[in-house]
């Protein structure tokens, strides 16, 4: 009960943001023309796969190693399920689980609200691009530093831009104060994800998920 408040308690200072609603709506409508664009064949499989992907990311995520006042946590490799998509579906179904992902912890919770760009720097784009993994398939690690990368380099510019005036609570300055807050689970994170995916085999668990006639026929 106290979970489910809240989740009731954070959807309603989300609802109270309209701003921040209408950005995240035209996020997912570009993209969705994005897709379209690309005609991309949602296929039932794709799609569990996808839910399967963005259920498991939520479960791990709350297996904390440690929560930042701010947001920002060290967990179970949370993100290793979307990079795993990523590798077996390639970046553009990452990018896009990525962003579903982003929604439902948006909505979970805590959701720290300042600024709608905010909101995109924090908590849409960093997830999407984890995505970005999949343009490295054929070496999962750089894969999983690649995805890292781009969701620090978010995290950073939103802690130095939104959350900067905290630095001067530690004698530090904005920018060395996004380094070491979001440098710090994000690297502990990818390390963690490293370790976990370096006993998984990936086209092994590719062969498994997609048929050689699906695998063909996808133009991702």
């Amino acid at each position: 009960m106290k979970f489910l408040s809240g989740i009731l308690e954070n959807i309603q200072g989300i609802m109270s943001s309209w701003t921040s609603i209408a950005t995240l709506v035209g996020i997912l409508i570009l993209y969705c023309v994005f897709i379209k664009v690309k005609k991309i064949n949602f296929s039932s499989r794709l799609i569990s796969h996808i839910a399967l992907a963005v259920a498991m990311s939520v479960i791990l995520s709350f297996i904390k190693l440690f929560q930042l006042p701010f947001g920002g946590s060290a967990n179970l490799a949370a993100m290793l399920p979307i990079i795993l998509i990523s590798l077996i579906y390639g970046p553009i179904i990452g990018i896009f689980t990525g962003f579903v992902y982003s929604v439902l912890n948006f909505v979970i919770g805590p959701a720290y609200i300042l600024h709608p760009i905010q909101v995109l720097f924090d908590y849409t784009l960093p997830f999407m691009a984890i995505g970005l993994s999949g343009f490295f398939k054929k070496n999962k690690f750089l894969a999983i530093g690649a995805g890292f990368l781009g969701m620090f380099i978010f995290n950073y510019i939103a802690g130095v831009i939104f959350w900067g005036s905290y630095a001067a609570d530690y004698n530090m300055t904005p920018l060395i104060y996004s380094l070491v807050y979001n440098g710090s689970y994000n690297l502990l994170n990818c390390a963690i994800c490293m370790g976990i995916c370096s006993v998984i085999d990936v086209n092994r668990l590719t062969k498994h998920l997609v048929p050689p006639r699906a695998e063909k026929s996808m133009n991702i």
